[in-house]
């Protein structure tokens, strides 16, 4: 089961997806720009952060897992708190192996490398 997928399919639908116990994806809508200097137009974006003190739980995700795995609220809670705790961890490790490494890794790259590691657990 692969939650950041799922989590993944909120952010595209949702301004703000929030992981109980770990933080929130914020989106930010960007309008397209039109750049006469430079001769360019740049489409539409979001950018997307990451905010770790938007942690409590609104419902949204859990109510979305509990209706795409078909189990309950309470078990949807539990599967979240598994997955932040796994998400917490690994960040800690990341945080100690990122401060004696000369490699740069970005976000995305720590949250996939993440994902890789619940899914193979």
């Amino acid at each position: 089961m692969d939650i950041a997928a799922h989590i993944g399919q909120l952010v595209m639908e949702h301004e703000c997806v929030i992981i109980p116990g770990l933080g929130g994806f914020i989106t930010d809508y960007r309008a397209a720009e039109i750049n006469q200097l430079q001769h360019q137009i740049l489409p539409p974006s979001r950018k997307l952060v990451f905010n770790a003190q938007i942690n409590g739980n609104d419902g949204l995700l859990a109510n979305f897992l509990s209706q795409r795995l078909d189990i309950s609220y309470k078990t949807a809670l539990l599967l979240l708190e598994v997955f932040a705790n796994y998400c917490q961890r690994d960040l800690e490790i990341w945080e100690y192996w990122t401060k004696t490494s000369t490699t740069n890794w970005s976000f995305i790259q720590i949250m996939q490398s993440i994902t890789m590691r619940i899914l193979l657990d």
